[in-house]
Protein backbone atom coordinates (compact mmCIF):
# COMPACT_ATOMS: atom_id res chain seq x y z
CA UNK A 1 0.00 0.00 0.00
CA UNK A 2 2.89 2.35 0.89
CA UNK A 3 4.47 2.01 -2.25
CA UNK A 4 1.67 1.93 -4.39
CA UNK A 5 0.97 5.64 -2.82
CA UNK A 6 4.47 6.61 -2.71
CA UNK A 7 4.23 5.68 -6.67
CA UNK A 8 0.91 7.01 -7.66
CA UNK A 9 2.04 10.53 -6.01
CA UNK A 10 5.22 10.23 -7.37
CA UNK A 11 6.19 10.67 -4.08
CA UNK A 12 10.92 9.99 -3.06
CA UNK A 13 9.93 9.23 0.05
CA UNK A 14 6.99 7.75 2.60
CA UNK A 15 7.35 6.76 6.52
CA UNK A 16 5.65 3.94 7.33
CA UNK A 17 4.74 3.41 10.99
CA UNK A 18 2.91 1.40 13.40
CA UNK A 19 0.20 1.88 15.53
CA UNK A 20 1.53 -0.78 18.04
CA UNK A 21 3.39 1.94 19.82
CA UNK A 22 1.10 4.95 19.35
CA UNK A 23 1.35 7.00 22.27
CA UNK A 24 4.70 6.13 23.06
CA UNK A 25 8.03 8.01 23.29
CA UNK A 26 9.04 5.28 21.09
CA UNK A 27 7.90 3.55 17.41
CA UNK A 28 9.03 1.32 14.63
CA UNK A 29 8.70 3.28 11.05
CA UNK A 30 9.72 1.91 7.76
CA UNK A 31 10.92 4.22 4.90
CA UNK A 32 10.24 3.14 1.75
CA UNK A 33 11.85 4.97 -1.60
CA UNK A 34 11.27 4.22 -4.83
CA UNK A 35 14.65 1.88 -4.66
CA UNK A 36 13.31 -0.11 -1.69
CA UNK A 37 12.13 -0.05 1.47
CA UNK A 38 14.74 0.12 5.23
CA UNK A 39 12.84 -1.07 8.23
CA UNK A 40 14.28 1.01 11.03
CA UNK A 41 14.44 -0.99 14.77
CA UNK A 42 12.10 0.25 17.42
CA UNK A 43 14.08 3.84 18.75
CA UNK A 44 13.06 6.75 20.10
CA UNK A 45 11.02 9.31 18.21
CA UNK A 46 13.68 12.28 18.18
CA UNK A 47 16.14 9.27 16.71
CA UNK A 48 13.50 8.19 13.92
CA UNK A 49 13.39 11.88 12.88
CA UNK A 50 16.85 12.58 12.72
CA UNK A 51 17.24 9.56 10.45
CA UNK A 52 14.34 10.64 8.09
CA UNK A 53 16.41 13.94 7.81
CA UNK A 54 19.77 12.02 6.59
CA UNK A 55 17.53 10.35 4.02
CA UNK A 56 15.84 13.35 2.71
CA UNK A 57 18.74 14.71 2.76
CA UNK A 58 20.80 12.49 0.43
CA UNK A 59 17.66 12.29 -1.70
CA UNK A 60 18.13 15.75 -2.29
CA UNK A 61 22.17 15.46 -2.83
CA UNK A 62 20.98 12.33 -4.68
CA UNK A 63 19.14 15.16 -7.05
CA UNK A 64 21.82 17.82 -6.93
CA UNK A 65 19.65 19.82 -4.98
Amino acid sequence: AARKKLLGKKLDLIVVNTTEHMGSDKNQVTLVKREGAEELPLMYKEEIAKVIIDRVIELLGAQGI
